[in-house]
């Protein structure tokens, strides 16, 4: 092995431990809150379409109060803000 490959080597797996790290503390949150699925990439600010969240907030406006179901019971919150980001990779 040479001395760049090496390096290059440490450096992978370096951003592995840390990217390990930080889904171990993102799958924590979820667990706390009763949820190792779909609420963890809420955390992220992402949810699949396909996620409880997702379902219940589809066509919600803000001001609406909206019945998610949860691991511990449905719960319900209101939408007080919608942020549609721009598309990646369009110019």
């Amino acid at each position: 092995m040479t001395p760049e490959g090496h390096e290059r080597l440490q450096a992978e797996l370096a951003a592995r431990r840390a990217e390990r790290h930080r889904v171990v503390e993102v799958v924590a949150w979820a667990a706390g809150n009763g949820d190792r699925s779909e609420n963890a990439d809420y955390k992220e600010g992402k949810v699949s379409i396909g996620s409880p969240v997702a379902l219940a907030l589809l066509g919600a406006r803000v001001g609406d109060e909206v019945r998610i179901r949860t691991p511990r019971g449905p719960e319900v919150v209101e939408v007080v803000r919608l942020r549609y980001p721009e598309p990646q990779g369009r110019s």
